[in-house]
């Protein structure tokens, strides 16, 4: 009960005190009592730096469409960072996007860094002259490789490296996963 902005009434207070007082009664300390601090406690505060902490959840680095072998069509150049950095850096990121075979079908890549060496990739491909459907693979490394049209300032694509289901599907015999 309040009677006033940011005030208890003594009953609201009393009842409090109570139910406080029956709880430390419970853990068996007598009231008035504090339980014992050693003399050699100490309290450490972990001060964090921007780039040490990690996101709370998932970092959505950001999403492509229509992308091309024209160099930087259709290519986010910070969207392809913010995932490589967050791969670095060990922390959980998410990126997305299609790529546009030459002859117009859509690839989709969902890339998810899960944590150090676990990179989640969801492909559905509705590629006429490969494979085609939904694939799940699971990575254990990423780096960037050069973009596929050899244009030096073209955004890099990225190189999954021991991914299972290796010589299925788009991956290699020898577990790469390429991703323009």
């Amino acid at each position: 009960m309040m009677t006033g902005p940011g005030k208890r009434s003594p009953r609201a207070s009393g009842s409090l005190l109570v139910a406080l007082s029956l709880l430390l009664q419970a853990c068996g300390m007598p009231l008035g009592t504090a339980p014992p601090v050693p003399a050699t406690a100490a309290v450490i505060i972990p001060i964090a730096t921007p780039s040490s902490t990690p996101p709370a959840e998932s970092q959505r680095c950001g999403k492509e469409t229509a992308v091309t072998i024209k160099p930087g069509q259709g290519k986010d150049a910070a969207a392809r960072d913010c995932l490589s950095q967050a791969y670095r850096a060990g922390f959980p990121a998410r990126f997305m996007m299609t790529a546009i075979t030459a002859e117009g079908d859509p690839i989709t890549f969902h890339i998810e860094v899960v944590a150090p060496g676990w990179i989640a990739v969801a492909i559905d491909s509705a590629d006429k002259y490969g494979p085609r459907g939904l694939f799940h693979h699971v990575c254990t490394t990423m780096d960037r490789q050069p973009a596929q049209s050899g244009v030096l300032d073209d955004p890099a694509g990225f190189r999954l490296g021991g991914c299972d289901g290796a010589g299925r599907d788009l991956v290699t015999a020898d577990g790469q996963l390429s991703i323009p």
